[in-house]
């Protein structure tokens, strides 16, 4: 029998659909997470991030008048899938746990 298997998840995944800034080189990509775990980030983006480029990320935790919460990090894409809808499906690995970033002030 010749199976594949996928490898045990890590950490646990919270399903939070949050604005999420992508930085690719000098090009910024908005997009929205599906799913966030302490080192990775499931995206739903309407462009192509090709698998293996390194990324910045910046979630968009809190949006208020006087304040807003980032959680930030750097990371690779190690999957790229296209949905049904037409937009694509990106798995990013977080090189280090997400970093919550207030604003300077």
């Amino acid at each position: 029998m010749n199976s594949q298997q996928q490898p045990e998840r890590r950490t646990l995944r919270y399903p939070l659909q949050l604005p999420v800034s992508v930085r690719l080189g000098s090009r910024e990509i908005h997009a929205k997470s599906e799913n966030i775990s302490l080192r990775g980030i499931l995206l739903s983006s309407k462009f192509l991030i090709p698998e293996g480029s390194a990324v910045e990320i910046a979630v968009g935790v809190a949006h208020l008048p006087d304040h807003a919460m980032t959680l930030i990090a750097k990371g690779k894409v190690r999957r790229l899938e296209p949905t049904p809808s037409g937009d694509f499906a990106v798995a990013i690995e977080c090189d280090q746990s997400f970093e919550l970033r207030y604003p300077r002030g």
